[in-house]
């Protein structure tokens, strides 16, 4: 039940934040651009998640911050459906089907995804795949929950034989580290399940794919 909450979490609040973007696309142009909302979305958090946290603000206020965002977003997305549902009252199943086909396929792809874990477990979804990744995302996202940017720059030697995950937290945040930092403060929806969410968190990442194939093809 927690990995649909958190999965529904992340379509929600990335869809929110990233409604805005789409709507400034031009529609005849791009025919689906909220279909973009999503993935646009979680793109704007990893970037301001990364700026803040920088600035030294921690991963739970960020996650505060970035659901407080998202509320206030929520009225702009209802007034737009409310015109959208006005204005097209005589065509609106012609308007809304291929939206409503291509979301079908999305949520039968997600739902076949989603059941691999649920049969297989948490022998199938901790560390699923490639295990120095899987670990990468995992003690990053612990350590950010738990140290500040500057603190971990600070760390050295000696805190790395207190702690060795510090070592590898500060290497990925010369990497990449927004990636690291997404799932870091979205994850604060379960912050002591961060090893068993992380394959929720990639079939959400892998199911805006879809919607990259359709508007741009």
């Amino acid at each position: 039940m927690k990995d649909i909450i958190y999965f529904s979490s992340l379509i929600i609040i990335s869809f929110l934040i990233g409604f805005p973007i789409s709507r400034l696309m031009i529609s005849k142009i791009f025919k689906f651009r909220l279909l973009i909302s999503g993935t646009a979305g979680f793109g704007i958090i990893s970037m301001l998640s990364t700026i803040m946290y920088k600035f030294g603000l921690s991963i739970n206020l960020i996650y505060r911050i970035i659901l407080i965002v998202a509320v206030i977003l929520l009225p702009l997305l209802i007034f737009n459906l409310f015109v959208f549902f006005k204005n097209n009252k005589k065509n609106i199943f012609v308007k809304i089907k291929p939206y409503a086909i291509i979301l079908l396929f999305w949520i039968i792809g997600c739902i076949v995804l989603l059941s691999a874990g649920f049969v297989g477990g948490n022998q199938f979804t901790v560390f699923q795949g490639n295990a120095w990744d899987t670990f990468g995302y995992v003690n990053s996202a612990t350590v950010y929950s738990r140290m500040s940017y500057n603190d971990i720059m600070k760390s050295d030697t000696d805190d790395f034989l207190i702690n060795p995950l510090i070592s590898y937290a500060k290497q990925n945040l010369h990497l990449r580290p927004s990636v690291h930092l997404l799932y870091a403060v979205t994850g604060q929806l379960f912050p002591k399940r961060y090893h068993f969410i992380l394959y929720i968190f990639n079939i959400f990442i892998i199911s805006n794919n879809f919607y990259h194939y359709i508007f741009f093809n």
